[in-house]
């Protein structure tokens, strides 16, 4: 029993304790300035005072200007809204909110301006104003302040404009402008970037490729507690300045890198594979900005070269250096990365160095060649291998003994197919075209007639051995 009577003794307690906290009183005046309040043809005057919570001293505004302020009344806290639309309690609470306290509204004159708005929006039937306190007559000091207040409130639930889902490059500096002119109103308080607010631009540094978000908030926390409704039967109702439901807006940015990748492509086939012994793999290609700075290569690998990690912005693509048996593209390419093209493949071919080939096919005697008056042999096939007996090219002689063709770096064998009766074929000929060869080149290939074999003949022998010699001349 004796616990129960103590249990009920410290909960009574601690309900007075709080009920005390919440008494209120007028403190200084403000400025020299005088409040004149009409109603119904009764006017008043009072000198501007701050009201203040004795305990906590926090400011507070009065809702009822005709109703005295009981001090030694005690408040309890209230969600009544004195029988007003919601439309106008909630402009109420953003006027307190806006008034003194809030970002640079500090000077005490913020008091008297706020306290003033609010009743005016309250009553706009009744008549408020300032007036000098030794002639009574009507006074404006805080004009200019008026007008930041309501635009303060009118712009509150106006949204900035900038994307809330942005793609952005990398390494760059990105400004987002609002057009509404309400951004700087707002913070910062979560960003995945290095960002900040200037002149109504949101503005954004970029690095590398990532996903991210910025969260930018229409303050309305910045006191220490939120706003409190006040009401006590005998006294005026106040409320207590404070916090409001904050406004977010969340900006999605994604930071994106364009890259240029290069298929290297034989430019008379349109295929990857190198013509001959020819290498399309080791060409150097240099990727230059806008400006055509220098700013990196890259070199051919498996017919591909890649350059990533791209800003948007204007590049030019130029080849330092050829594969092997290549001749230089001296062409000069222009890429738009942008958040609408993004990333680019492009086919790059290069010409093969070739060396133009003449076969000159004659045949006669010995004496013939002696005398130089082999005749020019037509119809004479030949076949041309690579180093790896595949056949890479089949051509006749025409009426002049003559097969043109063209040759890229490699190794080859010649190979004589037929030959006019009664005359010999040329043993296989190894013909070897350098990687840097672009030059013209004649061989000539001389068929001897065949001798029916005579043993008292000692020049039998000769002809035989040189049948066997590869007989050739080059012209230039």
């Amino acid at each position: 029993m004796k616990k129960f009577l103590l249990v009920i003794i410290i909960f009574f307690c601690c309900v007075n304790v709080k009920a005390l906290e919440r008494k209120f009183t007028g403190y200084d005046t403000i400025g020299n300035v005088m409040y004149y309040k009409e109603k119904d043809g009764v006017y008043y005057f009072r000198m501007a005072k701050e009201i203040r919570d004795i305990s906590t001293g926090n400011t507070t505004y009065c809702l009822e200007p005709f109703i005295d302020l009981n001090e030694q009344a005690v408040y309890s806290t209230s969600n009544n809204q004195l029988g007003l639309s919601n439309e106008m309690w909630n402009k109420v609470k953003l006027i307190a909110y806006y008034g003194y306290g809030y970002r640079d509204h500090t000077d005490k004159k913020w008091v008297t301006i706020t306290q003033m708005t609010i009743w005016r929006t309250l009553y706009p039937q009744n008549k408020f104003e300032w007036v000098d306190p030794e002639t009574r007559k009507v006074i404006n000091p805080y004009g200019k302040e008026i007008n930041e207040l309501y635009a303060l409130i009118n712009n509150h639930n106006i949204l900035p404009e900038i994307p809330k889902d942005s793609k952005v490059s990398v390494r760059t500096k990105i400004e987002l402008k609002d057009n509404k002119n309400v951004l700087n109103n707002y913070d910062i308080i979560k960003s995945d970037f290095d960002s900040k607010i200037e002149n109504n631009t949101l503005i954004i540094n970029t690095q590398e490729e990532q996903e991210g978000e910025i969260i930018l908030q229409r303050a309305g926390n910045i006191h220490k507690n939120d706003q409190l409704t006040l009401i006590n039967p005998g006294s005026q109702s106040l409320m207590e300045i404070g916090n409001i439901t904050p406004i977010d807006y969340d900006v999605k940015i994604h930071v994106e890198s364009g890259e240029i990748k290069i298929t290297k492509v034989d430019k008379e086939t349109d295929l990857i594979e190198p013509q001959g012994e020819a290498s399309l793999d080791g060409a150097v290609y240099e990727i230059y900005d806008s400006n055509m700075n220098f700013l990196q290569d890259s070199t051919i690998k498996d017919n591909t070269a890649l350059f990533d990690n791209l800003k948007y912005g204007k590049y030019f693509i130029k080849e330092k250096s050829a594969g092997d048996g290549y001749n230089v593209d001296n062409e000069i390419y222009e890429i738009d990365i942008d958040e609408n093209n993004i990333n680019h493949k492009i086919r790059l071919g290069n010409i093969a160095i070739k060396s133009k080939i003449t076969i000159v096919k004659k045949y006669g005697s010995l004496e013939d060649y002696n005398s130089d008056n082999m005749l020019r042999e037509k119809d004479i096939t030949f076949n041309i291998y690579d180093k790896n007996e595949d056949l890479v090219f089949t051509g006749t002689t025409d009426d002049n003994g003559e097969l043109k063709l063209e040759l890229p770096y490699g190794e080859y064998i010649i190979r004589q197919v037929n030959t006019t009766e009664g005359y010999t074929k040329i043993d296989d000929y190894k013909l070897i075209i350098g990687k840097d060869n672009n030059i013209s080149e004649t061989i000539v290939f001389n068929d001897f007639k065949v001798v029916v074999p005579n043993a008292g003949v000692g020049i039998n022998m000769l002809i035989k051995r040189l049948i066997c010699l590869k007989l050739f001349s080059f012209l230039y």
